[in-house]
């Protein structure tokens, strides 16, 4: 007579309860999405896959376009420690570059086979029973093991609540969002914000020579709105951000290479904060 004896395997070398179509799936293919992939990839794991919901990589990157976009960390610390780039051009990188370093990383590394494009997450819920991700997307179902949000916190745009900004007749868009088939020549431009983003818009659209441009002071830094806001009203009129500008670009850029290195940029800060 034969018996058998059943056994439960180990923790360890337990299969899935339930059955995945991927064993990783990355939400995102900015920095962080990328940077995960290829981390995958270095590892000899290629049972992954990256969701991406518009036609490329690249992310905020990709998606930011406004007039003066840049990095405003410098591009040598702004990089992968596994891809080092000695060939930017900038200190602080214009927003093309970095969209083509991420590009590169991308298929230098094989990502891309991995990535699935026009792809949303639209939904994702955790299966106790099955021991899995059940992912709603664009394109249809997914389950994973392993779910990783990479879409990063700044995937939305994010409009400010102004009362009559929805009846507001003239052109209006985010920075995220933005209108290059719009002129604005000759028109006068509110800009919102004094992020990242708002400063380098104002900025470049004040060395332009725009008719008019104001920004409303809410976290402007210190040593900026003793350059650009000279009366002190919170207000940043073209008369005083124009030849702001242009003069902070001949102080930081000492040398006259086109270029700001963080000595020349802290140089500029300093001097600025001494004179006003």
């Amino acid at each position: 007579m034969t018996s058998t004896l059943e056994t439960q395997p180990s923790p360890a070398t337990a299969p899935l309860r339930g059955v995945r179509d991927v064993g990783v799936a990355i939400i995102g293919s900015g920095f962080a999405g990328l940077g995960m992939a290829v981390a995958l990839e270095r590892r000899g794991e290629d049972d992954f896959v990256v969701l991406e919901r518009a036609h490329e990589v690249g992310g905020t990157w990709r998606d930011n376009t406004y007039p003066g976009a840049a990095c405003d960390i410098p591009s040598h610390l702004y990089s992968f420690s596994f891809a080092p780039n000695p060939d930017w051009s900038s200190t602080f990188s214009p927003q093309s570059e970095i969209l083509d370093y991420l590009k590169d990383c991308a298929e230098r590394f094989g990502v891309m086979p991995h990535v699935r494009f026009e792809t949303a997450l639209e939904s994702a819920s955790w299966d106790d029973d099955d021991g899995l991700w059940r992912l709603e997307t664009s394109d249809g179902p997914l389950t994973a093991e392993i779910l990783v949000a990479a879409q990063g916190p700044l995937s939305e745009p994010s409009l400010p609540e102004v009362p009559g900004l929805d009846s507001f007749e003239g052109t209006a868009f985010h920075s995220a969002q933005w209108d290059h088939e719009h002129d604005l020549t000759g028109e006068r431009v509110a800009v919102i914000g004094t992020g990242i983003a708002g400063l380098w818009t104002a900025w470049r659209l004040a060395s332009e020579g725009r008719e008019e441009l104001f920004e409303r002071d809410w976290v402007l830094n210190q040593w900026a709105k003793r350059l650009f806001d000279a009366n002190g009203d919170g207000i940043i009129s073209v008369a005083e951000a124009q030849p702001a500008a242009l003069e902070f670009k001949q102080i930081a850029d000492g040398d006259g290479d086109g270029r700001v290195t963080p000595y020349e940029y802290e140089r500029a800060r300093e001097f600025i904060i001494a004179r006003y």
